[in-house]
C-alpha cells in the first residue's frame, strides 16, 4: 500500500474566529443602519424616496470605481444572469417595502 493513498484528503481549513469577526461586525453595522434608516424615515417619511437616494448614493460611490479600475465591472455569464433574475427581482422589492 503506498502512502499517498493511505492520507485523508485535506480538508479546508476555516477560520471560525475570523468568520465570527465578519459575522459580528456585519451584525453591528445592519444594526446601526436600521437604527439611521429609522431616524431618516421619522423625519422623512417617503419610503421610496428614500430607497431611490440610497441606491442613487450606491451607484454614486461604484461607477467612479469602475471607471478608473479601481474595482472591476462584474461580467456575469447568462446562466448566472438566469439564476438571478428572480431573487434579485425579490430582494429590491424587499428593499423597498422595508425601507
Amino acid at each position: 500500500m503506498s502512502s499517498a493513498s493511505a492520507e485523508k484528503p485535506e480538508k479546508p481549513k476555516t477560520n471560525l474566529v475570523l468568520l465570527a469577526v465578519y459575522f459580528a461586525a456585519w451584525y453591528a453595522l445592519n444594526v446601526g443602519y436600521n437604527i439611521a434608516n429609522k431616524q431618516v424615515l421619522n423625519v422623512f417619511p417617503l419610503y421610496a424616496t428614500v430607497a431611490a437616494a440610497q441606491l442613487l448614493a450606491a451607484w454614486i460611490w461604484l461607477l467612479p470605481q469602475w471607471a478608473v479600475g479601481i474595482r472591476s465591472v462584474p461580467k456575469p455569464s447568462p446562466s448566472n444572469m438566469a439564476a438571478l433574475q428572480k431573487i434579485s427581482l425579490l430582494h429590491g422589492f424587499g428593499y423597498l417595502v422595508t425601507v
